[in-house]
This record gives C-alpha cells, structure tokens and sequence, in this order.
C-alpha cells in the first residue's frame, strides 16, 4: 500500500501480485492477487474492496505437513548433502525450522567439505521431541549440529529447545565416538538465528523485540571480542542479518546456566546481543546468516564450527585474542 496525506484525507493505493511458476493457472492468480489486496484493505479500512462478506475464506493460520509428491519432483527436498570428495570428517546435523534458507546453509557447508543431513524441526505435530532428539544422534552420529533459522519463537520448535538444553547440561555427547575419541566428546553446536535464540532461551535469558526495529536482508558491522568462532575474522565485520527479535543479555543476577554463556558479538552500536559463546564448552550462537552472499566474512566462521573438535574448550580459549581490547559499550 503506498499512502499519501491530502490536503483534507488521506488517500492510498494498493497492489498485490504473485510469482507466475510453470503449472499457474491464470484465473487462480488473479483471484489469489485479489485476496491479498483485500487483507491490506481490511486492515486498513475494516472492509474487503471488491468482496462480499461471504466470499472469502477464514482459516487459522497453521503449519501443514509437507505433502508427498511422487516420481522426479519428489527428490528436490534432499535430506542429505554429500561432498564429492569429503575434505574433513565432519557429518552436520542441521534442524530445519522451516526457513527457506534451509538449503543454502546445506550447501554452503556441503561446499567446505562437510556431510550434512537435514532433520525436521517443526513438524504439524510433536508429541515427544526427547525420543526425536535420540533418534537422531543414534541413527546419524552426528558430529556437529546447527540450529537453523525460522519464523517465530524458538519456543514453536521443542525439537531445537530440547537440544540447546541438553547442550548447555553436557548432555550432547557423541554416539558411538570413533577410536581415540572420548565417549563424552560434547558434540559441537551452532545455533543460527531461531537457533542461536534457543540457547539463550534454554539459559533463561529473555528474548525481545529488536528495540532498534526489524533488520531483513542487511549486510551489517558485527563487532565482536575475537573468541571462539570470531578467532580470525576482522574487527568490524560485514555479516546479513533478519531478525525482528534479540537476545537480552542479562544482568549480574544469573543462573547456572546464564553464568556459561557469555556475549561476544554485537551491532554496531554495541547494544544489541549478535553473538553467545560458552565459556566451556563447543556452543555458539549468531543472530545472522553467515552462508549469505552478504556476508563476506560468514565463511571463515563456518570453516571453524567445522574444524572444532568435539572436546571441551580449555577455560582461556573463549576469551578474546587480544586480552587488552576493550569490549564494545552496552
């Protein structure tokens, strides 16, 4: 809707339209662009332009499973990303939070050499995610695992609160560890956007909305203390944020949990929370998209996560580089 002010009202226009796919039906588009105008003028002025009452559906907003399609089609969901030739032995487990990146982040990890396999995150329905958490790690032995990013509060994936809680209780163990590892190697754990929130959530930190407003799809300046996965990255780097919502980071009155994770990444104002790390443990959080085009300094992130061992951090190794560096004010 484009609103200008009049010299006695206001006046608007409103425009909707869709992307035309392969097996469009004309009449269906029209009618589908329709609909969308109407809700703007709903809401904007309590009645639907060019609707009866009637005419329009009404339905709960709600997640639907993922329908089954048979023949070729079906296979363009891959659930597994495979390196032609693997240049280390990472195995991702990345939890797909229905964000539409989801298959970017695979293969920008298939691209460093890693083997990932994709898991639901938030299926329509989730009566047990404990028992779906411990058949993940018996099935694929993962040797590292993302968090992935979505719409919504991390609460709407128990899947991802259930595996930040048993990270920051050391209970993410690795399954059936090779030769020469420890049995209770932590597997090393990223939380991406939704995930990185998770953590906070699981360590009883608040989450809230942005104070300085929504950034969607913005190269921004991170800037950061030089620890765990910030190690050789610029001072000021250029990551892509979306995000509508932050991390609060909180005051000296913490619990067990909140005592473990510290911030270690921040806007460029210093005030907002980007960035969580463990003081212990292989458990970081980033309020961005480091596999996006927009964030030239994302791959040295990454190319860390996967070169961290599943072995507990030695207690200087999440402090900063420079021990003298002032941290940003906030």
């Amino acid at each position: 809707m484009e609103a200008r002010s009049g010299p006695d009202n206001w006046h608007a226009t409103v425009q909707a339209g869709g992307g035309v796919v392969i097996d469009s039906n004309p009449a269906d588009e029209v009618e589908e662009a329709r609909w969308k105008a109407a809700a703007v003028t709903e809401a904007t002025w309590g009645f639907r332009t060019g609707f009866s009452s009637g005419e329009l559906p009404e339905r709960e907003v709600g997640i639907l499973p993922m329908p089954e399609v048979e023949g070729v089609l079906g296979r363009i969901r891959p659930s597994e990303f495979k390196p032609e030739q693997e240049t280390n032995q990472a195995h991702v487990l990345l939890v797909d939070n229905l964000d539409s990146f989801t298959n970017n982040i695979a293969e920008s990890l298939h691209r460093l050499g890693a083997k990932v396999t994709i898991v639901e995150g938030r299926p329509a329905q989730d009566t047990d995610p404990e028992a779906a958490v411990d058949d993940w790690l018996t099935t694929y032995r993962p040797t590292h695992i993302i968090l992935g990013p979505g719409p919504s509060r991390p609460e709407a994936s128990p899947r991802s609160m259930e595996l930040a809680r048993r990270a920051l209780a050391e209970r993410l163990n690795r399954v059936n560890p090779s030769e020469g590892d420890n049995p209770e190697s932590p597997i090393p754990l990223l939380g991406w956007c939704l995930g990185h929130q998770a953590l906070g959530r699981a360590a009883g930190w608040n989450l809230i909305e942005s104070p300085l407003g929504a950034v969607h799809g913005a190269p921004s300046k991170i800037r950061h203390d030089g620890s765990a996965l910030y190690q050789n990255t610029p001072e000021d780097a250029v990551l892509m944020r979306y995000n509508s919502l932050v991390l609060e980071q909180p005051d000296s009155t913490k619990t067990e949990n909140e005592s473990k994770l510290k911030v270690n990444a921040w806007d460029a104002s210093g005030s907002l929370v980007m960035g969580i790390t463990h003081t212990s443990l292989p458990i970081d959080g980033v309020q961005f998209h480091p596999e996006s085009v927009g964030s030239p300094d994302g791959q040295g992130l990454l190319r860390l996560f996967l070169a961290t061992q599943a072995i507990p951090r030695t207690s200087g190794s999440a402090t900063s580089k420079n021990e003298q560096a002032e941290q940003p004010q906030r």
